[in-house]
């Protein structure tokens, strides 16, 4: 085998070596950003589900120490809808809608 023949096939061989590691890096890329997004948009609905319970419990507390009046504005104010509220006097619970969340919250009034 010659010096030219050797020369040839390491070039080769490194070249291939090459190519197998840009493939690698790009694979590791894609599941770096698509590992990405999907935690960004977990983190979004999480964050989305807690403001609509934060507006539940609002709304609840409002209702029940200062009355439907004060519920509702409440509710405005968080970009709530109330859709339903059960008022026992001491004791309501709200379920309310936000955005494409619902949730509910109960709060009582003790002396």
């Amino acid at each position: 085998m010659t010096n030219n023949s050797r020369i040839a096939i390491r070039a080769t061989e490194r070249s291939s070596q090459q190519g197998s590691i840009t493939s690698m890096t790009l694979a590791w890329w894609a599941i770096t950003v698509l590992s990405i997004v999907a935690i960004s948009h977990t983190g979004r609905e999480l964050l989305s589900r807690q403001h609509a319970q934060h507006a539940a419990d609002a709304v609840a507390l409002a209702w029940v120490s200062r009355g439907s009046n004060a519920g509702q504005t409440v509710a405005n104010a968080y970009d709530a809808i109330v859709t339903r509220a059960k008022d026992e006097g001491s004791r309501v619970r709200v379920w309310i809608t936000r955005g494409d969340h619902q949730a509910s919250a109960t709060a009582q009034y003790t002396q």
